[in-house]
């Protein structure tokens, strides 16, 4: 019926273009002829845009005119319209119009094809002047793509047919500026546009190599030229601009940069030269949205370089890094990006990567001293004395050479541990010091009074600045921070009201302010003051912490997610992205928390916190190979601890990795926990190490007498491993008698579990006589009971799971999979949708209900789901559906990417099956459509 439908409306569609063609020509009106005359008049009263309308009526009244294909053509030509232009051309030349070649060629040098003009003909029939014309372009595009022999024959041939021609003098300046001879190029393109002064590829090629030659004011001059006789071509604005900003000139490059804003603003240049611009007035806000937009559309160096720099000013260090990080070893060792990536890779926390970047950095610039010795003090801060003390040396050199005085010399004093010398120095160098110094100087030597303990002396300092009002502000934070370092906590909150009933809006004062009242309990204080602080500075990172930490104190979880998750993902600190992951995951919103991590810039991805989170938030959803991975390279960086030393137990065991589980116990003891004895108790009886098992617990038992009930409970465990009834039947009526747990009746399950699967049911059985409506012995029958191939006693166990608890994501899913598997697809879609429901972002409910709807061909519902699954969670079964979504929505390119993610040796053979059979009908659908 469909196929019939599309007949239908196949042939309504071509009787309406018939009876559409019968109802023009009866309308009347000028014909072919008549149109071109119409055109050739208003190509003489340079009417473009009538023109153009009167050559295409003549065209769609016959086709086969190649002179008026050809007029229309060099028309678009003209108007820079380049497509156009070449469609027009080929049909001229198709027609047989050799005239339409040199146009053509035109066409393809502007767009860059240069390969298309080496294809094209030269007619030796036709006049000299055309192949003149085609004769150098062809030696342009051969100097492009290389092919010197051609370039040199082009020329010989130009040379016996038009050596006093434009063309011949055009092509000696290509084939000079192809060598980067570019004094060698310009009397050749001087003699060029000496012959026609207006034509406008020679004055392109003079505006060009006059800019190359530095010779700014000249191709400025020429490009004025240019953009007279052609005031809508956006390339030489594009080059104005350039030329603007090597003068120096801003006002003017603005200039030509608004008159592209009108003619094409969406030009990746004029966006690079938007953002350069607005870098230029330190707009840096303004100049990283525009290089944003521009890294939409293309990758482009210089926007990442212009982006690194405004966040680096903006002090976004973890935004600055990725950018620079892209563009650094493109750049010489003596590039500001250097020095200025050493500093963003301390402050994000990479001691080492910033003590090799700054180290060979070329540090030569006394203007850059500031830098470097905030980078050897940081370095030092950080354990690295070695390099600190590297750089320290270089410093030295530049005060050496460059004589810049007391001040750097008592930083460089400071820095090498010599505090005495260091104060003194800097005492002597505010003395003398201008006020943009004696700022710097007072924070450096208030900081080393502090140091020194020297308290009256730090007090006189801050007393100092107090009367100044540029400096009040300071004084009044020096003040408070010697009070609190002196532990006098109720005369630091009273300095700061005050000071803040002076300068009530001081972000600096609000955030010691609120910090000290949350330290000393007073959370009510602390959460106004923070409010107080974010009203004035919203994106303040530490007062987003501060707020986070108390709204976690008043077990406001929501709030905390609200106030970070409302903030752009790129603006959070990384303190404070990890923060949000970690509240997802006490939250229950795994995939929220996974999607955060997943997104943050790779040099962030390198602390353990990090892959800690991950490894949660793959634990969570149970992904548990993805999970293991996290875990593993924490294991590699930290040893194990107490944090990973269950969730590793979990996604190991869950995947039965018994032995391998026992080996990283062993190679990474942790001795003084109780958790970890009894984890390695369980592994030993598991792997039938009978006697280790029993010297471990007697170990564990006298090491950790209060957990006397585990380890009794292991030994009922081993007894009954062991296979000695007599002793398992005295520990389990002690045991029954003091009325064993749901614990211990899992442990024996996973015990039985695989060697006697029946003895793991009988004693699940007699679980669930104790706790009858227990869902998590529930669970683990139904998932046995699968296992097992018992399907029928599993479903009843899930629906009897859906009664006590109707939302059970477990039991909703793995029914509705079944329903599929048999062919209920009404059944399985109706459990699947409430799991859905409930459960939106788990992983195997949208795998699940994907199966369903594609089952029902709602393909294209099926791929938003599967889409949702962030890739790196998808597992083989999702790329399957994914694929078979894509495929029956006949995006066949799509569905063959997906299929080509999975390895059949690493799969199941009904899944293999079903692979080979989607790939073969994928591939013969491609065949048929190429």
């Amino acid at each position: 019926m469909r196929y019939l439908l599309k007949v239908a409306s196949i042939v309504f569609f071509h009787c309406s273009l018939c009876l559409g063609a019968l109802l023009l020509s009866a309308c009347g009106g000028p014909s072919a002829a008549e149109h071109k005359a119409l055109a050739e008049q208003y190509l003489q009263q340079q009417d473009w845009t009538a023109a153009a309308y009167h050559l295409k009526q003549s065209i769609q009244q016959d086709g086969k005119q190649g002179s008026v294909r050809l007029q229309l053509g060099k028309l678009y030509l003209r108007q820079f319209q380049l497509d156009n232009a070449i469609k027009e051309l080929r049909m001229a030349k198709a027609l047989g119009l050799t005239a339409a070649l040199p146009p053509l060629a035109q066409a393809y040098s502007w767009q860059g094809k240069y390969a298309d003009i080496l294809h094209l003909p030269v007619n030796a029939q036709a006049p000299y002047k055309e192949q003149a014309e085609l004769l150098m372009l062809k030696i342009e595009a051969a100097l492009v793509l290389d092919p010197l022999a051609d370039v040199e024959r082009y020329l010989e041939t130009l040379s016996q047919i038009a050596p006093s021609s434009r063309e011949f003098c055009l092509a000696q300046a290509y084939y000079w500026l192809a060598q980067r001879k570019l004094e060698q190029a310009q009397p050749w393109l001087e003699k060029a546009l000496a012959l026609n002064p207006t034509d406008q590829r020679s004055l392109w090629l003079q505006a060009k190599t006059l800019y190359s030659l530095k010779q700014y004011d000249d191709s400025a001059k020429t490009l004025v030229s240019l953009l007279a006789l052609s005031p809508t071509r956006v390339s030489y604005y594009l080059l104005a601009v350039d030329v603007a900003f090597a003068m120096g000139d801003l006002e003017l490059a603005e200039h030509y940069i608004n008159q592209v804003e009108d003619l094409d603003n969406k030009q990746p240049q004029h966006i690079f030269n938007q953002a350069y611009l607005a870098l230029q007035h330190k707009n840096f806000t303004q100049a990283i949205a525009l290089t944003d937009k521009l890294l939409l559309i293309q990758e482009h160096y210089g926007a990442r370089l212009i982006s690194g720099i405004s966040h680096y000013y903006l002090s976004n260090w973890e935004q600055a890094y990725s950018q620079f990080a892209r563009t650094a070893a493109q750049l010489p060792s003596e590039h500001i990006v250097q020095q200025l990536m050493a500093d963003v890779l301390l402050k994000l926390g990479q001691v080492e990567q910033s003590a090799e970047v700054a180290n060979a950095a070329n540090w030569h610039d006394v203007n850059q001293l500031p830098l470097l010795l905030s980078l050897s003090s940081g370095l030092q801060q950080h354990g690295q004395v070695e390099m600190s003390q590297r750089l320290l040396h270089k410093a030295q050199r530049m005060v050496e050479a460059g004589g810049s005085g007391e001040l750097n010399t008592g930083i460089i004093q400071l820095l090498s541990g010599d505090l005495e010398a260091g104060i003194a120095s800097l005492e002597v160098a505010l003395n003398d010091a201008n006020d943009s110094e004696a700022s710097s100087g007072q924070v450096l030597l208030f900081n080393a009074y502090l140091t020194a303990e020297k308290w009256l002396q730090a007090e006189r300092l801050a007393l100092s600045l107090f009367n100044t009002p540029e400096t009040r502000e300071l004084s009044y934070q020096m003040q408070t921070v010697l009070l609190l370092k002196q532990q006098q906590w109720d005369s630091a909150l009273q300095l700061l009201q005050r000071a803040l009933s002076e300068r009530p809006n001081a972000t600096g004062l609000l955030y010691l302010s609120a910090r000290t009242q949350f330290f000393q309990g007073n959370i009510m204080a602390a959460r106004a003051t923070t409010e107080q602080l974010l009203q004035q500075q919203p994106d303040s990172q530490q007062g987003l912490k501060l707020a986070t930490l108390i709204d976690l104190k008043n077990h406001q979880i929501d709030l905390a997610i609200e106030r970070l998750s409302q903030q752009s993902p790129v603006s959070l600190s990384v303190a404070n992205r990890l923060l949000l992951a970690r509240l997802y995951l006490l939250h229950q919103q795994p995939d929220a928390a996974l999607t955060l991590l997943m997104e943050m810039p790779n040099q962030e991805k390198l602390s353990q916190t990090w892959q800690f989170l991950v490894a949660m938030s793959h634990q969570h959803l149970q992904h548990w190979s993805q999970a293991e991975q996290s875990l593993m390279n924490l294991l590699s960086a930290q040893g194990l601890t107490e944090a990973t030393l269950l969730p590793l137990a979990q996604v190991m065991l869950m995947q039965n990795q018994y032995a391998e589980l026992l080996a990283v116990l062993e190679q990474y003891p942790l001795l003084d926990s109780s958790a970890y004895q009894a984890l390695y108790v369980r592994l030993l009886i598991q792997q039938q190490r009978w006697s280790q098992a029993k010297v471990a617990l007697r170990h564990a038992k006298m090491n950790f007498p209060n957990q006397a009930a585990t380890f009794n409970h292991l030994l009922l465990q081993l007894t009954l491993a062991r296979g000695e009834s007599q002793t398992a039947e005295q520990l389990l009526e002690q045991r029954m008698q003091q009325q064993f747990e749901r614990q211990e009746v899992l442990d024996l399950v996973h015990i039985y579990r695989n060697r006697q699967p029946d003895k793991a049911l009988l004693t699940l059985e007699l679980g669930l006589k104790q706790f009858p409506k227990d869902l998590v012995l529930l669970q683990t029958q139904a998932q046995l009971l699968w296992h097992l191939g018992k399907i029928k006693q599993a479903q009843s166990t899930w629906r009897y799971i859906i009664t006590l608890q109707p939302n059970d994501v477990i039991a909703l899913n793995n029914l509705a999979w079944l329903s599929y598997q048999n062919g209920k697809i009404a059944e399985g879609l109706s459990l699947i949708e409430t799991a859905y429901q409930h459960h939106p972002n788990h992983h195997k409910v949208l795998d699940t209900y994907s199966a369903l709807l594609v089952a029902q061909s709602r393909y294209p519902e099926a791929i938003v789901l599967l889409e949702s699954i962030p890739e790196a969670s998808r597992e083989k079964s999702m790329l399957l559906h994914l694929a078979q979504a894509y495929y029956g929505n006949n995006d066949y390119g799509k569905a063959k990417r997906v299929l080509d993610e999975l390895s059949l040796t690493e799969m199941e053979a009904s899944m293999r099956i079903e692979v080979q059979a989607l790939r073969a009908m994928i591939d013969a659908n491609l065949r048929t459509t190429s």
